[in-house]
């Protein structure tokens, strides 16, 4: 297994991508600690714990790392998966709604990332995983805010590696267009009703339900139906990836960024 024994920190970990990852991760041997905003996590397993936390919240944060070294003595992984969407142009996306899904996707994976180097750093296997978007990328339309804070994102993970490597090996997924409620819904609805049905401004959270993917959108999506590969989801945390390029392909045609000075 390739993860056996690795300590994993996993943002977003109650349900949908982060709920996926987790269990892939104790499939491959590692023991997670989660965090998210529900009060608990659906996983049950002897290697699983999990805390509620607002990952924006730098006392959260810290108390998320604090409560994974007492429980499982280290953190060798942080994956950074919480985040939010929402739908909305400049026309009807207000300041405090743009600043919201700011707070949430980037400052959020900043405190987060913020309180778990030190733990991490000490780790011999030393990762962070941040899972962007193919949005931060590319701009489409009705995106204004999460677009640009998905971008944000993308930066801030090749500084991090600039900063932490070569100690820490700083990697990025950029997922497409996955199933969600919402994307379910905006596809099979009529516009008509879709569109007099949402709210400006609309918010949903990235971590709404297990992805699988819907179609090739663009040039990166996730590996097959159902769920990011083990390998996709695994191969930042490999040994023999200290050497990654900065943009490495997969040949399931995911493509993701590994960096490390």
């Amino acid at each position: 297994m390739e993860l056996q024994d690795r300590v994993a920190i996993i943002t977003g970990a109650s349900s949908g991508i982060g709920a996926v990852i987790a269990r892939f991760y104790l499939n491959e041997g590692a023991f997670v600690f989660g965090c998210g905003l529900e009060e608990k996590s659906g996983i049950v397993h002897e290697r699983f714990a999990y805390r509620k936390a607002d990952i924006c919240r730098t006392e959260d944060a810290e108390r998320v790392v604090a409560d994974c070294v007492a429980r499982f003595g280290k953190a060798d992984i942080l994956v950074n998966c919480a985040g939010v969407t929402g739908l909305g142009t400049i026309d009807d996306t207000s300041v405090e709604e743009f600043r919201r899904q700011f707070e949430i996707n980037v400052f959020g994976l900043y405190t987060m990332t913020k309180a778990a180097i030190g733990a991490i750093r000490a780790s011999e296997h030393a990762v962070i995983i941040n899972i962007v978007s193919e949005l931060g990328v590319k701009a489409i339309p009705n995106r204004i805010a999460y677009c640009p804070s998905k971008a944000a994102v993308e930066m801030l993970t090749r500084c991090l590696a600039a900063d932490c490597g070569p100690r820490v090996r700083v990697n990025g997924i950029l997922p497409g267009l996955t199933e969600t409620p919402m994307t379910r819904m905006r596809y099979e609805t009529p516009p008509t009703r879709r569109q007099s049905g949402r709210k400006p401004g609309t918010v949903m959270s990235s971590n709404a339900c297990a992805c699988r993917r819907m179609w090739p959108t663009a040039q990166f999506s996730w590996l097959r139906t159902g769920v990011p590969s083990l390998r996709e989801i695994c191969w930042p945390c490999a040994e023999e990836d200290s050497s990654s390029p900065a943009r490495k392909e997969e040949p399931d045609g995911c493509k993701s960024f590994c960096l490390r000075p």
